[in-house]
C-alpha cells in the first residue's frame, strides 16, 4: 500500500493570478509533511466577495515542513513581494516554528504604506514572551472603508495551551467597515486563556475609554468601561460601565451606568438610565449559576424605581432569571 500522498505539481489560475504548489504527506510513522507554494498576482476578490476587506493582491512564497504525530511540529516561512493592498504596496516576511506547546517566531513583519505589524518571540515557559506591535498611522491607505490611526502593543506569555495576553491600544478618528466611526479610543487589557474553562477564559481585566462612537443608525457620545471578570465561581467580580449621549433604535439616553460587585457566583448590580423626561434605577442581586453555552444569571430584582413622565416603584423583590433562551 502507498505510504505517502504526493502532490508533484499543481497550478491554480484565477483571472491574471496564479498559485503553483507541491507537497507530500506520509501516511505512517510521524506523518511528516511538506508544502511549497508560489503566488503570483493572486487576488482575494477573485475567490469571492469580501465586502468588508480591502482589495488584496498577493505575490510571494510559502513553505512548510513538519510532522503531525506524536505531537505537532512545524516550520513555516512566508515572503510577500510586489504585493498590493487597496492598490498600495504591501510587503512582508516571517518565520514560525511549532514544537508541541512551544511557539517560536524569530521574526514577522507586514508593511502596508505607513502601517506596520511586527511579531517576535517565543511561547514555551511561564517566563517566555512573544511581543507584538501595531503602528497603523494611516489606515486610509487600506481602502475607502478605513481611516484614522491606531497603535497597539503587547505581549503574550506562557505556552500555547494557556497563554496570558497583555495589550495597550490607542486610536483617533477611527473609521472601519460597516460605517463604524470612533473619534478617540484608548485602553488596556490583561487576559489569561484556559481552554478548560468556560469561553476558554480564566481571567480578564479590561479598561477602555471611547468617545464619538457612531454608525449609520446609532450614536454614543462617550463610554467608559472597567471590567474584572473570571469564569471561576468564587473569583472577585467588578464591572463599571458609564456612558452618555446614546441614540439608538428610538432610544435616547442622556446618561446610563452599570456597576456590579461581588463574585462571579454572587454579586450585587445597580443600573440607571436618564432619558430626557424619564429616569430609571434598578438594584438586583444574584449570580451566574452556569457558564458556557448554557450561561444563566439567577437572582432577584431588589428595587426598581421610575420617575418623570412615568412613576413606578417595585413593592417587593421579584425573582429574575436571564439566559440566552429566555428572560423570566
Amino acid at each position: 500500500a502507498d505510504t505517502a500522498l504526493t502532490l508533484e505539481r499543481a497550478a491554480l489560475r484565477l483571472a491574471n493570478g496564479r498559485l503553483d504548489a507541491s507537497g507530500s504527506l506520509a501516511l505512517d510513522g510521524s506523518q511528516a509533511f511538506a508544502f511549497d507554494g508560489k503566488l503570483a498576482g493572486l487576488r482575494l476578490q477573485d475567490l469571492g466577495t469580501f465586502a468588508a476587506l480591502p482589495a488584496l493582491e498577493l505575490t510571494g512564497t510559502l513553505a512548510a515542513t513538519g510532522a503531525l504525530t506524536p505531537q505537532l511540529t512545524a516550520d513555516v516561512q512566508f515572503r510577500l513581494v510586489d504585493s498590493r493592498i487597496a492598490g498600495r504596496p504591501l510587503r512582508g516576511a516571517g518565520e514560525v516554528s511549532v514544537r508541541a506547546e512551544t511557539l517560536r517566531v524569530p521574526n514577522m513583519l507586514l508593511v502596508a504604506g505607513d502601517n506596520r505589524l511586527s511579531l517576535q518571540g517565543t511561547l514555551a515557559q511561564a517566563q517566555s514572551t512573544l511581543a507584538f506591535k501595531l503602528d497603523a498611522l494611516n489606515l486610509a491607505q487600506l481602502g475607502p472603508a478605513f481611516g484614522g490611526a491606531m497603535t497597539a502593543s503587547g505581549t503574550v506569555r506562557g505556552n500555547l495551551r494557556k497563554p496570558a495576553v497583555s495589550v495597550d491600544w490607542k486610536a483617533s478618528d477611527l473609521r472601519l467597515p460597516g460605517a463604524l466611526q470612533v473619534a478617540s479610543l484608548q485602553g488596556k487589557a490583561d487576559v489569561r486563556i484556559d481552554p478548560q474553562q468556560a469561553f476558554s477564559l480564566d481571567h480578564a481585566v479590561v479598561e477602555a475609554d471611547a468617545s464619538g462612537l457612531k454608525n449609520a443608525t446609532q450614536q454614543l457620545d462617550r463610554l467608559t468601561a472597567r471590567i474584572d471578570f473570571s469564569t471561576r465561581q468564587q473569583a472577585p467580580l467588578a464591572i463599571s460601565l458609564a456612558g452618555n449621549g446614546l441614540r439608538a433604535s428610538g432610544v435616547v439616553a442622556e446618561q446610563f451606568a452599570l456597576t456590579v460587585n461581588g463574585t462571579t457566583a454572587q454579586h450585587v448590580l445597580t443600573a440607571s438610565v436618564s432619558e430626557p423626561s424619564q429616569r430609571w434605577r434598578m438594584d438586583a442581586s444574584g449570580g451566574l449559576t452556569a457558564l458556557g453555552p448554557d450561561a444563566r444569571w439567577q437572582g432577584r430584582i431588589d428595587t426598581l424605581d421610575g420617575s418623570g413622565k412615568y412613576a413606578l416603584k417595585l413593592l417587593a423583590p421579584a425573582p429574575l432569571s436571564v439566559s440566552r433562551q429566555r428572560l423570566v
